[in-house]
């Protein structure tokens, strides 16, 4: 421990009591030196660290995900920027390297010398080349991440239109097997009934759907299994046949399932 220096001074008594000398610590300018030098030490450390913004850049970027690492690319080539600036201002490089005039004329070195610039350049120099890849890899990530993202949204369409091609067959599988249960005619006129409907067909090439049921008094669901019938005989094309009774298909719901499942499977 260092030794306590006291000093005496007089300290005057009250109404009652005599003055008297009196032994106190004596003052000492320690404090303000121990100030001095934290705050030289922080002024030193601050010039630093900015002088070495690509450094820091660098070492963060690296700790972060590869589609934000061109954050740390940007502020590292940024603070390139600045190191060359101050280079050439001599702002904390005057403390660092190059020295400063003091108020009597009088050229006081750098803190540091000034062969460790050359130190520091070359540091500055590889951070910024790395923040610099940085920013082109994360380009690269992002632009196959939005790639990928398309991709799957194509998936995800013809998943869907699958499942509804799917929805559209079992539709159509109930309808015809909800006909062939359940025919409006005898088994006996079947194949003259078929024979007219064809004949009528062939003869005005556009009857309507309408003059069919009406003519031949046959149901809707008995029609569509003869125009399938005459399909698969190559008597009639259905595609063909759907562009021409487009707005009796949009008013008959099962024909417009029977038609478009034909027309897709054809």
């Amino acid at each position: 421990m260092g030794k306590t220096e006291y000093k005496l001074i007089w300290k005057e008594g009250s109404f009652f009591e005599k003055g008297h000398w009196r032994l106190v610590p004596a003052e000492s300018d320690n404090g303000i030196f121990i100030f001095v030098i934290a705050l030289l030490i922080i002024v030193v450390v601050g010039s630093i660290g900015l002088m070495l913004i690509p450094l820091w850049s660098c070492m963060i970027g690296f700790q972060m995900i590869r589609e934000k690492r061109y954050i740390a690319g940007i502020f590292g080539i940024i603070g390139f920027i600045y190191f060359l600036i101050d280079l050439n201002n001599e702002w904390c490089s005057s403390l660092l390297f190059y020295g400063w005039t003091s108020s009597n004329g009088e050229l006081n070195n750098g803190i540091l010398e000034l062969k460790t610039l050359n130190i520091f350049k070359f540091i500055n120099f590889s951070a910024t080349a790395v923040g610099l890849w940085y920013i082109i890899d994360s380009i690269i990530v992002n632009y196959r991440k939005e790639k990928n993202i398309k991709k799957q949204e194509i998936l995800i369409e013809k998943e869907k239109e699958k499942e509804l091609q799917i929805k559209k067959e079992k539709k159509f599988e109930k309808i015809k097997e909800r006909t062939k249960l359940k025919p409006d005619i005898s088994l006996d006129n079947r194949d003259e009934m078929f024979q007219n409907v064809a004949l009528k067909i062939i003869q005005e090439k556009k009857v309507s759907t309408s003059n069919l049921l009406f003519e031949f008094q046959i149901s809707f669901e008995r029609l569509c299994i003869i125009l399938d019938q005459l399909e698969s005989l190559g008597v009639i094309t259905l595609p063909e046949y759907k562009k021409k009774y487009q707005v009796i298909i949009k008013d008959k719901e099962n024909l417009n399932l029977v038609f478009e499942y034909l027309n897709i499977n054809y």
